[in-house]
């Protein structure tokens, strides 16, 4: 379920820009409402990308639906239900906050398509409400978050997944197309009223993990962060428990989304 839903996701667009065609699992259930590729067109969009670039927020769990959907649309066809990580924390735009679902996902797109100019995570970042510039000083839950999301790339990267860059969202606050200007991602905090410009803490840090190319994360540094992840150490083992605890036809996999 998890393997056909990252296809559906992400498989529908990169796979012909890598691999010449669509998924094998959307050709046998979409047919004929999937246009063919002619050979001058496979010979024209594969491998035509400079790298592969990742936008990555939240990760989410999946399970095989049995149950039919009423409507012809995506979710029918691609056939899956969606559940939450772990019991992980939410950011406040209920977005599950599972730091291990980077590395997940970099291993896949690595493994799958191999690309020639590398990974680049384009957007990855936490959203807070931050009603002043004073509170936009402390935002230790985002450093946090870019901490324990920066250790899971890093781990990919040992094991030979070639990433190139990671960009943080955004640099200043600004406007969400869906909740306007509520939910704050910049390492600038900004007054809208006066458009004052006000570093937050993960400035700083940002500032001085790019000047010196790493960072340090101790024990237990983090967990405390009710706004990141309380059970971050947990994680794998809570994955591992509920795996073993479901029949292998149907063991949830985790899913980039």
């Amino acid at each position: 379920a998890a393997q056909r839903s990252m296809e559906f996701h992400l498989g529908w667009l990169a796979d012909p820009l890598y691999l010449g065609d669509y998924p094998q699992s959307m050709r046998a259930r979409l047919g004929g409402r999937l246009p063919s590729f002619t050979a001058e067109q496979r010979a024209l969009i594969t491998n035509s990308t400079d790298f592969f670039a990742l936008q990555h927020y939240s990760t989410s769990m999946v399970s095989e639906r049995t149950e039919p959907l009423p409507d012809d649309h995506f979710y029918k066809d691609e056939a899956v239900h969606y559940h939450s990580t772990l019991g992980a924390s939410r950011n406040m735009l209920g977005w599950d906050i599972a730091p291990f679902g980077l590395y997940k996902l970099t291993k896949w797109v690595s493994q799958r398509y191999s690309p020639s100019g590398g990974i680049v995570i384009t957007e990855s970042g936490l959203p807070l409400q931050e009603l002043s510039g004073e509170a936009a000083r402390r935002d230790t839950p985002r450093v946090c978050y870019i901490k324990l999301y920066l250790q899971q790339l890093s781990r990919a990267m040992a094991e030979g997944v070639d990433v190139r860059g990671y960009f943080v969202w955004s640099f200043m606050d600004n406007f969400e197309w869906r909740e306007g200007n509520t939910p704050r991602f910049g390492l600038v905090w900004i007054d809208y009223s006066t458009l004052a410009r006000v570093p937050k803490g993960s400035a700083a840090f940002y500032a001085k993990l790019v000047q010196s190319g790493s960072f340090t994360l101790t024990p237990g540094e983090c967990n405390a962060s009710t706004s990141v992840t309380g059970r971050y150490q947990q994680e794998a083992l809570q994955l591992q428990q509920l795996i073993n605890a479901t029949p292998a036809s149907r063991a949830p996999l985790l899913l980039q989304q």
